[in-house]
């Protein structure tokens, strides 16, 4: 539950701050655009982690 609060408070924060930044209304996407990627990325990596290591039902 806090890494969920923690995200939304840092997405909150980063695009606030890419509001204000030369990007203008386009730094939020840009900011919310990034975090899924990185995102995705996470989990593509922890399944083919998953993919690789033995299962316990394997014996």
């Amino acid at each position: 539950m806090s890494a969920f609060n923690g995200g939304t408070a840092i997405g909150t924060w980063l695009g606030a701050a890419a509001l204000e930044s030369t990007l203008g209304v386009i730094g939020p996407l840009t900011v919310a655009i990034t975090m899924a990627a990185v995102g995705l990325l996470t989990i593509l990596a922890m399944a083919a982690t998953r993919m690789t290591q033995p299962s316990e039902l394997d014996g």
